[in-house]
Order: C-alpha cells, then sequence, then structure tokens
C-alpha cells in the first residue's frame, strides 16, 4: 500500500506503467503516456489506496443469482488484468447472461483493435433492443468444464477442497469470502450428487479434475 501512495503521488510514471501494461500491453507508447497521466490526475495517493483496498475485498459472487436485469457481459479473451474465466464464472450465474468473448489482450479495448467493432456492435444492439446480437452465444451454449456443470469457480474450489484445503484455507488462497466458498461448497455438493467433501474429492479423482495419488 505505502508502494501505491508513492507511485500515484510523485510524477514518476513507473509504477503508473505497471497498471497500464496490465489494462492495455498492446497501446501505443503515446495511449500509454495519456493513461499513466489520466491515473496521475484522476485521484489521490490515498484515494487510490482506499479504492484498491475496498475493491480487492470485494465479492459479490454469491449475490449474482439475484440480478434480474438483462445482462451482457463483454471480455478480452487475454485479459492480463483480470482473466477470461472470471467472466465466464460472471456470466454463468446470472440468470439469462451472455457473454461476448473479445479477441484482444487489452482489458481496455482499443479503438484500433478489431475486437472495437465486436464490443460497439454488441452493446449499440443491447442497449436498443436488450437482446444479444444473434450470433452472441448464449449462456446455455456455453461449453461445460465437466459433467456436472460446474462452474470455472467452483472448479477452483473443488480441487481445493479434495486439497484437504478448509474453507478458510480456500477463501484465504482464492481471495473470496468465507460465505462465499460455503456457498460455492453448497453448490458443489449438490451438483455433484455428493453428501461431503470426501465425496466430492472423490467425484473429483473420478472425472480427472485432479490427479490421483
Amino acid at each position: 500500500m505505502t508502494l501505491m501512495r508513492e507511485g500515484w503521488g510523485n510524477d514518476n510514471p513507473a509504477y503508473r506503467q505497471i497498471f497500464t501494461s496490465q489494462f492495455m500491453p498492446e497501446a501505443t507508447p503515446e495511449q500509454m503516456r495519456w493513461f499513466n497521466e489520466l491515473q496521475r490526475v484522476s485521484t489521490s495517493p490515498e484515494n487510490a489506496v482506499r479504492i484498491y483496498g475496498t475493491s480487492s475485498q470485494t465479492d459479490v459472487v454469491g449475490r449474482l443469482q439475484e440480478v434480474k436485469a438483462p445482462t451482457l457481459v463483454l471480455h478480452a479473451t487475454r485479459d492480463l488484468r483480470i482473466a477470461f474465466e472470471e467472466a465466464r464464472l460472471t456470466a454463468s450465474l446470472i440468470p439469462n447472461a451472455h457473454l461476448v468473448p473479445l479477441d484482444s489482450n487489452n482489458h481496455l479495448t482499443l479503438a484500433d483493435e478489431p475486437a472495437w467493432e465486436v464490443l460497439v456492435a454488441n452493446v449499440r444492439h443491447f442497449m436498443t433492443t436488450g437482446a444479444p446480437l444473434p450470433e452472441t452465444p448464449g449462456l446455455t451454449e456455453m461449453p461445460r468444464s465437466d459433467p456436472a456443470q460446474l462452474t470455472p469457480r467452483e472448479i477452483e474450489v473443488l480441487k481445493l477442497m479434495a486439497a484437504g484445503r478448509s474453507n478458510q484455507e480456500i477463501a484465504s488462497e482464492l481471495f473470496i469470502s468465507i460465505n462465499t466458498v460455503t456457498n460455492h461448497v453448497k453448490n458443489i455438493l449438490g451438483k455433484t450428487g455428493t453428501a461431503n467433501r470426501t465425496e466430492a474429492a472423490n467425484f473429483a479423482h473420478r472425472h480427472g479434475l485432479v490427479a490421483s495419488n
């Protein structure tokens, strides 16, 4: 946190450049300079630390199923800032959500890359009609990761369960709340038809989700 405060608080853009490189690694030097400057002038060092601390501790996964509004999830397939699997998780938990993969490395899509046209076309259509473009795959068409149709996050949790981790240890390792882990464990047991963690671990081994001893 001290390093972050110092990075945003002085004229040396070295620390801000770390974030810029994650947000848009394919940006031109001019675009990177612009984004570095935007970070410098748009917030104070103290607020930057507060924003980072709050966002890193906020977990809404357990409430995604409560979303009622039509939802379009757009995400770069090779995003360096937030993994594409997180977009899959989000789309899989929001009822009737639709995921649009963007063929890009950039978390912030740039106007001169092909993914920009895909993004704009999908957003315009969705804002006008409330529905995704016809060629946009829906949630039911998204490939599932295992026979029990577990989400990517549930598979992560199941692998850690099979490794003998407690709920608290899983929460710490995945940087999510203990309540979210509890919900994931409940969903995993229900989807796999298992009664406890031992049976769930056996399921994981049978389906090749973890290596057998």
